[in-house]
C-alpha cells in the first residue's frame, strides 16, 4: 500500500498499484498459521463483538496475500466480530464518494491522501477519545509525521500504519563515469541541479536527450518549500505561494523540466516504456522515488544504485514529498469498540513487523519497527537511513480540506498553462495565490 502518482499531487489517488483484499469467509489452520501468531492459538485475546465492514484497497501480489492473512487473523482474535470485508480495486475516491452518497459507508476503510478530500465533511471519526479509554495502545511509538497526516484540524481521524518519503536514488555507474562525487546528506540544489545537467546526455546529435538527469520531481508544492516558501502561511490564513522565496522555487523546478538545459527524459525516450525502465536500463542518471521503488530498483539486478535525502535548498531548506497510509473510521459507525480494534489490529506493531515491513513498500509508522535492523537489510548496502532521515523534514501537500478543490481548480489547469508555454512561473505564483486566498475565505 503506498502512494500514486497523483496523490503525490494531492489528488488521493492512490488506486494504481493497490488490488483488493482477497475476501475468504475463512481460511484453513495452515493460512491461520501463516498470519505470524496473530490468531494467537484461535483464542480470543479480548471480549469485544459487534458487526464491521471493512473496505480494504491494494493492488499488488503481496498486498492480496497480506490482506488474507490479515482478515483470518482479525476472525480468530476477535471471532465475536462479525467482519465483512469489501473489495476495490481502483479509483478508491469515487468509490467512497459514492458510498457515502448511498448512505452506506463502510465502518473502517484504507486511507491515504483522499483522507482530505472528506475531512471536511464530517466523514472521518475523531480517535483520540477512543484511544485515550484503549490503556493497551500507545500512540507515542508512531511517527508523529504520520500521525499529523492524518490529523485535523487538531484530532486524529486516521490511524496511520505508514508514512512515505521521497529520496532521490541514483545511478552510481553513470555518476562515477562521469568523474563526479557521489551524493551526500549535505548536497545542495545547486550541486544536483549541475550534476543531472552534465549527466543529460544527446549523444547521437540529433537534439533529443538520450540520457536524462533526472526522471521526475514528484509533486509541484515540494520545490516552494525548498526554496524557503510554500503554499500557506502557518495556521492556513494566506497563500505565501507569490513569495520571492516559491516563485524562485517554481521557476527552478520549470527551468529543470522545460527550459534550454532540461534534465528530463524526452518524449522519444519515454515512448513504449517508462522512467522505472529507464532507471533500469541506466538512462537516468537521478530517480526521486518513495519507499514503493526500493522493491522495484532491486528488479534491476545490473544496476549498481543507491539513495540519498534531497539537496538543501539555496537558503539552507530541506523538503520533500510526505504522504500517510493507514486505515479509518466513518461517522456512521456503530460498533465503535469492534472498529477500533480491527484499525488497531491492522496498524499495530505486530502487522507493521509482520507485514509492511517485510513487503517494503512503505516505511512502518511505528518508530522503533522501521529503526529496527530488519528495515536496513532488504536489499542490504543501500542507504535506507534517507527514508527515515527524510521524514524530519517531509512537506505533506495534503493538508487542509480545500485541498481537492485547490489541485483541481487552481494548481493543475494553471500549471499546465505554464508547462504550455501560456503562463510564465511568476505570473502562475501571483495569479494562483490570489484564488487561493479566495478558496480559503470561502472555506471560512
Amino acid at each position: 500500500m503506498n502512494g500514486g502518482v497523483s496523490d503525490r499531487v494531492g489528488s488521493g489517488k492512490q488506486a494504481t498499484r493497490r488490488v483488493v483484499l482477497g475476501a475468504a469467509a475463512s481460511l484453513g489452520a495452515v493460512a491461520l498459521a501463516a498470519c505470524g501468531g496473530a490468531a494467537s492459538g484461535g483464542a480470543a485475546q479480548q471480549k469485544v463483538s459487534g458487526k464491521v465492514t471493512l473496505l480494504y484497497f491494494t493492488s499488488t501480489e503481496p498486498a492480496i496475500d497480506r490482506g488474507r492473512k490479515q482478515e483470518a487473523g482479525f476472525r480468530a482474535k476477535y471471532p465475536d466480530v462479525q467482519l465483512t470485508v469489501e473489495n476495490q480495486p481502483t479509483d478508491f475516491t469515487n468509490k467512497i464518494t459514492t458510498m457515502l452518497a448511498a448512505g452506506t459507508p463502510p465502518d473502517v476503510t484504507w486511507i491515504g491522501g483522499a483522507f482530505w478530500d472528506f475531512v471536511g465533511k464530517g466523514v472521518w471519526v475523531d480517535l483520540d477519545p477512543i484511544i485515550a479509554k484503549d490503556k493497551s495502545f500507545n500512540l507515542k511509538e508512531y511517527y508523529p509525521q504520520a500521525l499529523e497526516a492524518f490529523r485535523w484540524p487538531d484530532k486524529l481521524r486516521a490511524l496511520p500504519y505508514g508514512v512515505n518519503t521521497h529520496t532521490m536514488s541514483y545511478n552510481k555507474t553513470l555518476i562515477q563515469k562521469e568523474g563526479l562525487p557521489l551524493p551526500t546528506k549535505d548536497w545542495k540544489v545547486e550541486q544536483f541541479t549541475d550534476m543531472a545537467r552534465r549527466l543529460t546526455k544527446d549523444f547521437d546529435g540529433d537534439g533529443n536527450v538520450d540520457q536524462a538527469g533526472l526522471a521526475n520531481w514528484p509533486s509541484i508544492h515540494v520545490a516552494p518549500t525548498l526554496f524557503g516558501g510554500g503554499y500557506w502561511s502557518k495556521g492556513f490564513t494566506k497563500s505565501i505561494l507569490d513569495t520571492a522565496e516559491s516563485i524562485a522555487g517554481l521557476e527552478w523546478l520549470y527551468d529543470i523540466q522545460f527550459g534550454p538545459r532540461k534534465i528530463y527524459p524526452s518524449a522519444q525516450m519515454l515512448q513504449g516504456t517508462n522512467v522505472n525502465n529507464l532507471m533500469g536500463q541506466g538512462k537516468l542518471a537521478f530517480y526521486s522515488t518513495g519507499r514503493f521503488g526500493v522493491p522495484v530498483l532491486r528488479g534491476f539486478p545490473d544496476l549498481d544504485w543507491d539513495m540519498v535525502v534531497y539537496p538543501t535548498g539555496p537558503k539552507g531548506n530541506k523538503s520533500t514529498f510526505l504522504s500517510g497510509e493507514g486505515f479509518a473510521m466513518t461517522s456512521e459507525t456503530k460498533d465503535r469498540d469492534a472498529a477500533w480494534k480491527l484499525m488497531d489490529y491492522l496498524c499495530g506493531r505486530e502487522a507493521q513487523e509482520t507485514f509492511y515491513l517485510k513487503e517494503g513498500n512503505v516505511i512502518p509508522a511505528i518508530k522503533a519497527v522501521s529503526e529496527s535492523r530488519a528495515f536496513h537489510e532488504v536489499p542490504a548496502g543501500k542507504n535506507h537511513q534517507a527514508h527515515l532521515d527524510s521524514i524530519a523534514f517531509g512537506a505533506p501537500f495534503a493538508t487542509h480540506p480545500v485541498n481537492t478543490r485547490l489541485v483541481t481548480e487552481i494548481i493543475t489547469p494553471m500549471w499546465k498553462d505554464v508547462t504550455d508555454g501560456k503562463m510564465q512561473p511568476r505570473e502562475f505564483a501571483v495569479q494562483a495565490a490570489r484564488r487561493m486566498n479566495d478558496l480559503i475565505k470561502e472555506f471560512k
